[in-house]
């Protein structure tokens, strides 16, 4: 071998090395977009929703009914007098008696003090508690109920009304109805996306359900956990599903 072709040889070994490497390379890199772009390409993510309105068909009612006295049966006298002004009232307003729950009495002392500010064994006075309930499918006699019940402070009767509760009984059954109504229109999104991307939608492969809002009418508020509005009659559901499609 002379010694002027040994050095060409080398160049030519050295060339094909570099060459052979660089295509190992762009073949490496060639099929990761291919893999990155088959993957991107083979499903679509979007999120389903359905709204609804519903009004409330079950409502509650809470009352609190308090007497103070210096002897207990005083005390006990004074909230059995004025529990009956309470369930002759509801009469008066439509709510028959086998839609009202009374409580047990509940009891508290009240002690002296000395003259630093310690109570002492000696008993002072009495407090004593009651609670009225009303449970019942007219919820807007429930709401009159709430709203009128301070009527009877007029009448010398110590009575806290509570925020009415209102319910829709039928729950359970419309979350199925939402979620189908949810998954068809995510079904709708994604075929508008697809289409426009000249590609064609494919069949449903999960669908996981998301939480419910049951908020007031025209009400923005939401909630990780989902929101459970008792507060108001007239309520909207909203339900959201997250779908995947694929693509073909």
């Amino acid at each position: 071998m002379s010694s002027d072709t040994a050095p060409a040889r080398i160049r030519l070994v050295s060339a094909a090395f570099v060459i052979g490497i660089s295509l190992i390379f762009c073949t490496l890199v060639a099929g990761n977009v291919v893999m990155q772009t088959k993957a991107s390409d083979k499903a679509i993510r979007v999120k389903g929703y359905a709204e609804k309105h519903i009004s409330s068909d079950f409502g509650i009612w809470h009352g609190q009914l308090t007497a103070r006295a210096a002897q207990l049966p005083q005390a006990y006298q004074v909230v059995e007098r004025d529990m009956a002004k309470v369930t002759a009232w509801l009469g008066q307003k439509g709510v028959a008696a086998e839609h009202v729950s009374l409580s047990a009495v509940s009891i508290e002392t009240q002690r002296k003090r000395d003259t630093n500010g310690h109570d002492t064994s000696e008993i002072e006075s009495y407090t004593l508690q009651q609670s009225v309930t009303i449970r019942l499918p007219d919820v807007k006699l429930v709401d009159a109920v709430s709203k009128d019940s301070s009527a009877l402070i007029k009448d010398g009767v110590e009575l806290t009304s509570g925020m009415p509760e209102y319910y829709y009984t039928g729950l359970e059954g419309l979350k199925i109805e939402m979620l189908g109504e949810a998954t068809k229109d995510a079904g709708r999104r994604a075929h508008t996306i697809v289409a426009n991307a000249d590609a064609k939608l494919g069949r449903l492969r999960s669908a996981q359900q998301g939480v419910f809002q049951i908020t007031p009418v025209y009400s923005t508020e939401v909630s990780g956990g989902g929101e459970l509005d008792t507060s108001s009659i007239e309520k909207t559901i909203k339900a959201v599903v997250d779908a995947e499609f694929s693509v073909e």
